[in-house]
């Protein structure tokens, strides 16, 4: 719809929009009324407007999916409604990250990317973590970080290749990616290109998430990430951290922003890699190792 060109008809349909949110009393329909307003914002290029309806529709349905992982489930409903629910937040926060990328808060674009990365990787969705990528190598180019920027780019198309999808060229948002890589292309010599691509097709799934995940603070030029005792993901350290500290999976969970089944993984992958078998010896271990 956005691509037809068609000013008349969305400005009518936008219209309609606006009526039936204030004659909806359907929390979930008004909120998907206001990600298409949004969409629509963004695709003009009222950067404004469309953060202020994406913001209000993000948090609608935040809301809606905590209320729906309370509700009963017991043939499975409940389950469902939160998935549904959970589906239409993902696509606010995808128009909302380019939305506040394009309005020059990178920060935020960063924490929306990696938000919904986590997720993504939770879920096991490989077409999301590849749009999540290219959106992080985006903001990576955005903050004069080219080298980064073509890792996770590179990482993301191929990905894409495995799964059999074409690059997403964003054509209905102000956003003009190509130019974006262009750009970047110019800012590196041949060398640095050439190594920058290899170590991004190189990069596993879960290498290229972790990568990805890394301090926003990090230079540029670090172009490998810190060695970890034991052979340890960057993620496993931080969930280390928190376990030495006292805490249990649950608390892991809301302060790392994943789910408790990821952290029992995380922690199963720990005592593998550091040969133990209980959350004391973890915790030595981390003491040991400066860790605390």
């Amino acid at each position: 719809m956005l691509h037809q060109d068609d000013d008349e008809y969305l400005a009518a349909l936008c219209e309609e929009a606006e009526t039936l949110r204030r004659a909806f009393v359907d929390r979930r329909a008004i909120g998907e009324l206001i990600v298409f307003l949004g969409m629509v914002a963004l695709y003009e290029g009222d950067l404004e407007r469309a953060i202020t309806l994406l913001d209000e529709s993000l948090n609608l349905f935040r809301g809606l999916a905590s209320e729906s992982h309370v509700a009963p489930d017991n043939q499975g409903e409940g389950i469902q409604l939160s998935t549904a629910i959970d589906l239409v937040a993902g696509q606010a926060q995808e128009y909302l990250w380019l939305a506040v990328m394009e309005q020059g808060d990178h920060r935020r674009a960063v924490e929306l990317l990696e938000e919904e990365l986590r997720l993504s990787l939770e879920l096991g969705n490989k077409p999301k973590i590849s749009y999540c990528l290219l959106g992080l190598a985006a903001v990576a180019a955005l903050q004069g970080r080219p080298a980064r920027a073509v890792r996770l780019w590179v990482a993301a198309e191929t990905l894409r290749e495995e799964i059999g999808l074409g690059l997403p060229l964003w054509d209905h948002t102000p956003t003009d990616y190509q130019a974006i890589l262009a750009a970047t292309r110019s800012q590196l010599d041949a060398a640095t290109w050439e190594t920058a691509r290899t170590e991004g097709r190189a990069m596993s799934l879960e290498r290229a998430v972790e990568f990805a995940l890394r301090s926003q603070e990090m230079p540029e030029e670090a172009g490998t990430p810190p060695a970890h005792p034991a052979g340890l993901s960057a993620r496993e350290i931080d969930v280390l951290k928190l376990v030495a500290r006292g805490m249990t999976n649950a608390q892991v969970a809301r302060e790392l922003f994943i789910s408790p089944n990821t952290v029992n993984r995380h922690l199963s992958s720990i005592y593998r890699k550091i040969g133990v078998s209980s959350r004391a010896a973890a915790t030595r271990f981390a003491s040991e190792h400066n860790l605390l």
